[in-house]
């Protein structure tokens, strides 16, 4: 039986997680990235057309509902995991860069 060493866990973070590995993790974050960019590119021309026109879509869809509040609590949700996520890379490029 071959046994994991340390530095193996380290460069894949995601081995210690019994349900998942490594590259479901990283398909799935993938995929959170991607519908989390959709929904913040929706958001941003809902706001658009509130500066331009002044119609508010998602009152519009939804009227001044719960929905609604979820609906923007998931356009600022996703804008903060991309702000994160461009972040994140940030830092480990200039950590590549500093090798």
């Amino acid at each position: 039986m071959k046994r994991k060493d340390k530095g193996d866990i380290l460069q894949k973070p995601y081995n210690f997680c019994f349900f998942a590995n490594y590259n479901f993790m990283k398909k799935f974050m993938k995929w959170l990235n991607t519908a989390a960019f959709a929904i913040l590119i929706i958001g941003g021309l809902n706001y658009l057309l509130m500066g331009i026109m002044g119609f508010n879509l998602v009152a519009f869809l939804f009227g001044s509902s719960l929905a609604s509040g979820i609906l923007y609590s998931l356009f600022g949700l996703s804008a903060v995991l991309l702000l994160c996520t461009i972040i994140a890379r940030a830092i480990l490029n200039d950590n590549k860069s500093n090798k």
